[in-house]
């Protein structure tokens, strides 16, 4: 059964969106990214694998 990751934080001011990416922990896999890049918090994740665990990173996209 698919499960949801719901990841909520205090974006830094100023910031407009977010890249967020993840993967299998420890499986050295390149990342995959979640689209559209988040623009609020939370970001949710759907579709991930039951008894799992998942690393990744979340980075602020800057625009000039």
């Amino acid at each position: 059964m698919a499960k949801t990751l719901t990841i909520t934080f205090t974006p830094p001011s100023g910031t407009h969106s977010y890249i967020t990416k993840y993967r299998i922990a420890g499986s050295g896999a390149p990342y995959t990214q979640v689209y559209p890049n988040a623009t609020s918090t939370p970001i949710v994740i759907p579709g991930l694998l039951d008894s799992t665990n998942y690393e990744g990173t979340i980075q602020t996209a800057c625009s000039e």
